[in-house]
């Protein structure tokens, strides 16, 4: 992830640490992994997650274009 765009409202602590995002999958989510490493470098994505404790977990990830 490169850009986060829409955020909730954070401490500016919350806020830094979103110019970087890392993200951290469930165990039970880990079966999508490959799908998301064999994916284009330069693709768009609209990430959807939430906060679990100090971590940021996906909730959705679909490719992004901005075509109508």
């Amino acid at each position: 992830v490169k850009n986060v765009y829409k955020t909730w409202r954070g401490t500016p602590k919350e806020l830094k640490k979103l110019r970087k995002p890392r993200l951290t999958l469930r165990p039970e989510d880990a079966c999508c992994s490959g799908w998301i490493k064999d994916r284009r470098k330069r693709q768009s994505y609209l990430l959807m997650g939430s906060k679990d404790g100090d971590d940021l977990v996906p909730s959705l990830i679909i490719p992004w274009t901005k075509d109508r």
